[in-house]
This record gives C-alpha cells, structure tokens and sequence, in this order.
C-alpha cells in the first residue's frame, strides 16, 4: 500500500466511527466488572481455533464490519466448545456483506464507515445474519439480500463495552469471553507496519479512525487482526505495544457481545484444544 496517496488510504482503508451516546440506540454504559484474579499472563485464541483466517476489505471502508463479523464468528465458536459441538474444519464464517447492505437505518452507506457497538445492536434486532458463502463480499454497498431461512443463529442478550482506556478490562475480557472489537488512532505509518511491536507517538486515542479485532494479548503488547488481507503485517496481524496505557486508543472503546449462551472461559479450559 505504500504507493497509496494517505487522502486515499483513509478513504479506503479504515471507516471506524466512534460511538455517539446521545444517539437513541446507544443508551448503555456497560462494563465487563470481570474477576481479574485468574486471567493468564498471555492467551491467544488462534490457538483453539476459533479465530477465522484473515480477510480482505479492499476499498470498502468497512473495517467495522470485517471486525464484527470476526468477533461474532469466535463467540459463536466459542459457545460451541463449550455444546461439545465444534470443528474446527468447519469454522464458522458470517458475511460483512450482510452488515453493509442492511443496516442502513443506522449506516447509510456501510463503506462510508460504521461502528462495532451498532453492529452488534442490529444483529440483536435480527437475531442472526447469513455466512460468507451464501452472501460473499463485493467491495461495495448494495441492496439487502439478507436470506432469513439462511439465517446463522446469533442471539445476543447483551453488548459490553470495557472501561474506557483500561489495557487490564480489555486483558479480562479478552480471556474470559473471548476476541473483542478495538478502536485505534492509525496515523500514516499505520499501513507501513511489516513485523515488531507497534507504537507511534503521534497516534491520538481521541482520534480514533480503524476497527479492527484484539485476539490475544501478551504482557508486552495486545495481538490484533486487521481486515487488510495476510499480506499486511505479520500475516495480516500487528502486536500493539502495552508499554504505555492505551496504545493509540487500543483499549478506548472495546466491545464484545454476550451470547445466551456464552459461557465463561475458566469453565470450558478442560475442553479447550489447541491445534
């Protein structure tokens, strides 16, 4: 991407809107309130398979989408360690394409951007979207062909938000319910990053512009998909520093769905593979 003008990165790339609290839908202040007395010094769900391979946004901005999806896909997963019901050759895939085209009442135009907190709210409404395959990504918006007979069962009972700015609260939620939705600051040497452990004095957690998905987290950084394919970065990954609080907005606004039938991480660990 380092042939890409920035006017045109930030167009394209990123569509992260931060949350809006006088907005009607958005009346909530949740917080995880987790017990932090037996959280892991490090955890990274790719290693239990639940954490779907690394997709592509293209020119969309739809980084909001991509990282919803993503976190609904693992916590669905996750439900299904906990049922004894799941394959990992099977990974469940849930379209962005759906969250763009029918959630205009809240997005206009999903490529324009749009926010993980909305996302979650409008498939509580619904209840479910269709996968990938039955409703695959075209890099644009269109009219909504959400199929309901189709539909992947997704009943959320509840969307938290972790205490704004608090690594420790995204560390607890992380581990005890699974991948979360992150707002970072990317400023132009975001999209240059190759490997290593991101930081960049120049990000402003007020600023934030980029969704993406917090996966796992070591005590020196927090590893983090992003939706421009495998090629960017570690394998379509970055490691956000943790040497300072809140790493470009890292842990600013964070949230993750509560399933009905989400359970607690210290009670599946006995069921827990790594593959």
């Amino acid at each position: 991407m380092s042939d890409m003008t920035w006017e045109e990165i930030n167009k394209h790339r990123f569509g992260f809107i931060t949350d809006n609290p006088k907005e009607k839908m958005l009346k909530l202040s949740f917080t995880s309130n987790d017990n932090t007395s037996n959280i892991p010094i490090e955890w990274d769900w790719r290693k239990y398979g639940i954490v779907t391979p690394v997709r592509f946004q293209d020119t969309c901005g739809s980084c909001w989408s991509f990282a919803s999806a993503s976190v609904l896909e693992s916590h669905r997963m996750k439900a299904q360690i906990a049922e004894g019901k799941f394959d990992p050759k099977k990974q469940l895939e849930i379209s962005e394409q759906n969250l763009i085209d029918c959630f205009r009442d809240f997005v206009p135009n999903g490529c324009d951007g749009g926010n993980t907190l909305w996302a979650f709210k409008y498939v509580e409404n619904v209840k479910g979207l269709n996968n990938v395959k039955d409703y695959p990504y075209v890099n644009k918006q269109e009219n909504c062909k959400y199929n309901k007979e189709k539909r992947i069962d997704l009943d959320i009972k509840d969307v938290i938000r972790t205490e704004s700015g608090d690594d420790e609260e995204l560390v607890a939620a992380i581990y005890t319910h699974g991948p979360v939705t992150v707002g970072i600051h990317a400023t132009p040497i975001f999209h240059k990053y190759k490997n290593g452990i991101y930081s960049d004095v120049e990000c402003d957690v007020r600023e934030l512009n980029h969704a993406l998905v917090a996966v796992g987290y070591h005590p020196d950084y927090f590893i983090v998909k992003n939706s421009w394919g495998k090629q960017w970065g570690e394998d379509g990954y970055m490691r956000v520093s943790r040497s300072k609080v809140n790493t470009c907005g890292i842990s600013q606004q964070c949230y993750y769905p509560v399933l009905t039938n989400n359970v607690n991480t210290d009670k599946i660990k006995d069921k827990l593979i790594k593959y």
